[in-house]
């Protein structure tokens, strides 16, 4: 409700948020032939499902906002699930408590940047590589991660750190309990996720005209 009404209220851009929807509107949601104007960059399926909105609803704040405010809802029960596994109940409500009002997570989830999206897909990885360590086997829920943490480079250069940790963890986990054939499979989600996070770079790389 408080990230909602924030977002009702429909400020102004800023200065960054300016320049930055200056590289989103009347832009194909797959352009990226050169570098972003104004020192702006963001990753490329961000950009793109920016562009989709505004090509779509137009560029009120409350458009481009709206992918921003999606995310910061999602992460709010996304952490909601990460504290349940890992915290005792009064600990776990006194996070939750600072994580739902805590400011910057308010302020950036109704913001013109990528944070948000950065903080969803972080928890997003986070959650489904805990539930790999303790939740009975899902080949779904294997695949679904496998997808997510292979196509996150291109909406989340944060996410590459989150990834990196947690499929180590992963590993080592299926290494000590002997199960061989997990393992194999994690390099291979490992080999097709550094594929997919240089190309990511590479292009990135072209929008920032390095």
């Amino acid at each position: 409700a408080l990230r909602v009404w924030v977002y009702l209220q429909g400020r102004s851009y800023w200065m960054d948020e300016g320049s930055l929807l200056g590289n989103i509107r009347g832009r194909a949601p797959l352009d990226f032939s050169g570098p972003l104007s104004s020192d702006q960059l963001a990753p490329p399926g961000f950009l793109a499902a920016e562009r989709t909105v505004v090509m779509l609803l137009g560029g009120s704040p409350h458009a481009t906002r709206l992918i921003p405010l999606a995310c910061g809802i999602a992460a709010l029960f996304l952490f909601r699930d990460l504290v349940a596994r890992l915290l005792t109940r009064p600990a776990a409500l006194v996070a939750m408590f600072l994580f739902a009002f805590g400011d910057d997570l308010v302020y950036y989830s109704n913001e013109l940047k990528p944070y948000a999206s950065d903080l969803a897909i972080g928890l997003l990885i986070t959650v489904l590589s805990l539930r790999e360590l303790s939740d009975p086997p899902s080949v779904r829920r294997r695949l679904g991660l496998a997808a997510l943490v292979v196509a996150s480079p291109w909406f989340s250069f944060a996410s590459v750190f989150v990834t990196a940790g947690c499929g180590l963890v992963l590993m080592v986990n299926r290494l000590r309990s002997g199960r061989k054939d997990e393992s194999i499979v994690l390099v291979g989600v490992a080999v097709a996720w550094s594929v997919s996070a240089f190309a990511a770079h590479r292009v990135a790389s072209g929008l920032l005209g390095a």
